[in-house]
């Protein structure tokens, strides 16, 4: 009869053990997680005896700044703002709503990570989070779970979130599209060299990302949020077909694309058999001289022309109509002048006397 008694110590020292063993490892994963993340947590827990009872705090590893994180806070979803050089440009509304119902259900485990930016003044910018933060304005919530880091530059602004979300759900390369020209146009990076090198990929293949751009908007998002995955191959190929042959062609090869009725290849052949039909004869001798213009992210702007007839062409494409108007203006002033001083045959020359 002692031995059930006896059986049952056992059994819960066994058990007892193995959930102190099991403890022991979910510290360990969890601390391995901190350390991956460049978080290192206190040496001593509030729970070790004779521990501080400060509140916990944490470093930040990033580019070895020491400075300490704060430690988790509730804040107003009115005093956040989205990272400036967010790397995701496009977000599914699917994903928002499917979070959106989680955070409702369960509540928020896991805290936002912002920063402050004297671009925004008084407000925190999202440096991770950036779905919780739609999941919750979507739910029509006012208050988020957030750590504060240090202060970052623009660059660490950019970096640390593409950083993040490779670990996690990689951006598309349309969201690199448009991210890599707004850290370009803003300087962030000085030139494509220095971006390539940051993100360590190959200059030629950031510049056939960044030529995407030349699509619009519309095409962008459609071919981001299709449920057929889209590579770049696919995308510089539709990209060529819009550029030569305009909206319309283009629209209607990407929805062979999606419904998976075209292969890569075949596209390729395609706009190799356009310019094969070109004749490249006729567009080189129509213009003796040609300069082509560029701007600072590499993409292609437009070109001028001179002509052996006499005529002179100048060709520009993405300009903003304040940039039109500002170009427009100069361009004018600069034509009179040169008309009235060396064109107009009404004129007589300095020389000439009067």
């Amino acid at each position: 009869m002692n031995d059930k008694p006896q059986s049952q110590n056992t059994n819960r020292g066994r058990l007892a053990k193995s959930l102190r063993r099991g403890l022991a490892m979910e510290r360990g994963d969890v601390d391995g997680r901190l350390d991956a993340q460049g978080i290192q947590p206190n040496a001593a827990s509030s729970t070790d005896a004779g521990a501080s009872t400060s509140p916990a705090v944490a470093t930040y590893g990033g580019r070895g700044n020491s400075s300490a994180v704060k430690p988790r806070l509730t804040l107003p979803l009115s005093e956040l703002v989205s990272n400036p050089f967010n790397p995701r440009t496009f977000y599914s509304p699917e994903a928002i709503d499917g979070l959106a119902v989680k955070l409702k259900r369960d509540g928020q485990y896991e805290t936002i990570k912002v920063t402050e930016n004297a671009r925004f003044p008084g407000k925190y910018v999202i440096v991770d989070g950036e779905y919780r933060f739609r999941a919750k304005k979507s739910l029509g919530e006012e208050f988020i779970e957030a750590e504060v880091l240090p202060v970052l530059s623009d660059r660490d602004l950019y970096l640390i979130a593409n950083r993040i979300n490779k670990d996690r759900t990689a951006q598309s390369v349309f969201d690199d599209a448009v991210g890599w020209k707004k850290v370009l146009d803003e300087g962030v990076f000085p030139d494509q060299d220095s971006l390539a090198a940051s993100l360590d990929i190959s200059k030629s293949l950031l510049s056939k990302i960044l030529k995407l751009n030349a699509l619009p908007e519309t095409l962008l998002r459609r071919m981001a949020e299709s449920h057929t995955q889209i590579g770049i191959t696919n995308a510089y190929n539709i990209t060529l077909m819009f550029e030569r042959r305009g909206l319309e062609t283009a629209e209607t090869y990407l929805e062979q694309v999606i419904n998976g009725e075209i292969s890569s290849k075949r596209l390729q052949e395609i706009n190799a058999k356009a310019d094969n039909d070109s004749s490249p004869r006729q567009t080189r001798s129509h213009y003796s001289a040609r300069v082509q213009f560029s701007a600072r992210n590499g993409a292609e702007i437009g070109e001028l022309k001179r002509f052996r007839d006499g005529r002179t062409q100048l060709k520009l494409e993405g300009l903003t109509e304040q940039q039109q108007e500002t170009l427009s203006e100069r361009l004018e002033a600069l034509v009179r002048e040169f008309v009235e001083s060396s064109v107009n045959p009404g004129l007589p020359s300095e020389q000439s006397g009067s």
